[in-house]
């Protein structure tokens, strides 16, 4: 944070007013006990827009939130450099992201950052959640601040009736050079016979083949099933329809998984989106069916098995690490679990202070999770 402050924080002598430029929080509400919902940061008839910091701030009492779950915006652009910090006491998420010169400003509107919440079982119905954008700073390429108002957003918690909803699941961080799977799920559906839709992933950093392509269980076992994998465009086309004969399917469940290849040379803490498209559903008498998507993203981690304090290098550290975490002292992030597990058994024992102490010494060249 102190960094991006000190970028687009130096030498600011004027204001640049820009009527009407806008920065506010936005959100779906009602939201019930224990969803997970986006909030995104979006900026509104911007002019000449270079960089920004500001803090989020959000109720602890019953919001959760982590580092992992804040998200760059397409707004500013791929090339930039963005600092997100999280005070989850405080509730504040604190923002900084700035273009990389020679760039130039950015006019318009759009989404600058998005931040991924739980909302907590216990939440009582008819809860207020109030999100406020405060500390903010925005400047253009001549470090000259511009002046963007502020709004504020309310999410209300309710009952609200089940939603149809298809998605893409899958755990978070993965490893480079690993094999994942997602798998795409349907909720609170009703009548379901068949659907089609596109799933979208990166093909920058993805693999995948129509061979990795594979039937869920929720429509059941006689159906007729339509794969296709574009990986230079990096989509996943896919058709499934239960037979005539028989009804519709209600529920919840899984309806296809695909396995994906993330290849080695992905830089550590990329950001791998999925996303749905082209979605068709319908029930047994062809009658389309409202299913409504969202997103996925999936954290990439590229540094090596041992380095569990992601300093690049395995040291006597990283096994006292591993050590205070198997004794409760500490408790890991998910990406640091990923990288100080190096028997590959899915569990922080002893057994892997171990390891790491032998791999620092020389006494061995490799982990046992590294075949």
């Amino acid at each position: 944070m102190k960094k991006i402050c000190a970028i687009i924080g130096a030498s600011l002598t004027l204001t640049i007013f820009a009527v009407g430029a806008t920065i506010h929080p936005v959100a779906e509400s009602p939201q019930s006990a224990g969803d997970e919902f986006w909030v995104e940061v979006k900026v509104e008839e911007a002019v000449n827009l270079f960089g920004v910091s500001f803090i989020l701030n959000y109720d602890t009492t019953y919001l959760a939130t982590s580092k992992n779950d804040v998200v760059n915006g397409d707004f500013l652009g791929d090339d930039t450099l963005f600092y997100p910090n999280i005070d989850e006491k405080e509730g504040k998420v604190a923002i900084g992201i700035t273009r990389k010169r020679p760039a130039g400003g950015v006019d318009g509107s759009g989404t600058i950052v998005k931040v991924k919440f739980t909302l907590k079982p216990n939440t009582p119905d008819g809860t207020n959640l109030n999100f406020t954008i405060t500390d903010l700073k925005a400047t253009n390429p001549n470090g000259e601040i511009l002046n963007l108002n502020l709004q504020d957003l309310t999410v209300q918690v309710g009952s609200s009736p089940p939603r149809s909803r298809i998605y893409p699941v899958a755990d978070s961080p993965q490893k480079a050079g690993g094999d994942f799977w997602v798998e795409v799920k349907v909720e609170d559906v009703a009548g379901l016979f068949g659907v089609s839709f596109i799933l979208n992933y990166d093909s920058a950093y993805l693999d995948t083949k129509n061979n990795d392509v594979v039937l869920g269980n929720f429509l059941g076992n006689d159906l007729i099933f339509y794969p296709n994998v574009d990986d230079e465009s990096g989509k996943v086309a896919v058709g499934i329809t239960r037979k005539r004969g028989v009804g519709g399917i209600d529920g919840t469940g899984i309806i296809a998984k695909v396995k994906f290849k993330l290849r080695s040379d992905v830089p550590n803490g990329t950001n791998l989106n999925f996303t749905i498209t082209d979605l068709k559903a319908t029930d047994p008498k062809g009658n389309n069916l409202n299913l409504t998507s969202k997103g996925l993203t999936v954290q990439a981690i590229s540094l090596p098995y041992g380095d569990v304090s992601g300093n690049g290098v395995i040291t006597a550290f990283d096994a006292s690490l591993t050590l205070k975490a198997c004794a409760g002292l500490i408790t890991l992030t998910d990406d640091q679990k990923i990288r100080a597990d190096v028997d590959g058994d899915d569990k922080i024992t002893l057994y892997d202070v171990i390891l790491i102490l032998k791999k620092v010494t020389g006494i061995i060249k490799k982990f046992p999770i590294e075949g």
